[in-house]
């Protein structure tokens, strides 16, 4: 492809980073091949990820206080989180998260962190929640 590196972003606001501006076309689609080197992107339902994967984690479901994402991987920097069973809240302030407090992550719902994963505090709303967790870098 010729042409220099593009960076476009999408309506969310994620950014993509492609070989060349001619990949985008009408009725084109975008392929791994059209990506720069050591990008992947995953795409559903309103998010776009673009980043290596880098693993899976999840929480057991005795959590009852709050408590950190699982398993970072160091060089993990977007996270995609999803609560099972129960409910979460969760902050990134630097103060925990109490039953009542803090942002709603309803079961099944998702949320796409970029930032500093470490400061993620989440507790279940009520016992038996777990937390999955997808990480990119």
């Amino acid at each position: 492809m010729a042409g220099p590196q593009q960076n476009f972003s999408d309506r969310y606001g994620a950014v993509i980073s492609l070989k060349s501006a001619s990949v985008f076309a009408p009725g084109r689609d975008v392929s791994t091949a059209d990506l720069t080197a050591g990008a992947s992107v995953m795409v559903g339902a309103g998010s776009c990820i673009v980043g290596t994967p880098l693993g899976y984690a999840q929480t057991g479901n005795s959590v009852t206080t709050a408590a950190s994402l699982p398993s970072i991987p160091a060089t993990a920097s977007i996270a995609v989180i999803q609560a099972e069973a129960t409910p979460f809240r969760w902050r990134d302030d630097g103060t925990d998260p109490t039953i009542s407090t803090g942002m709603t992550l309803l079961v099944g719902q998702t949320l796409t962190y970029t930032g500093n994963l470490a400061a993620l505090r989440f507790i279940p709303v009520s016992v038996g929640g777990v937390i999955d967790v997808a990480y990119y870098g």
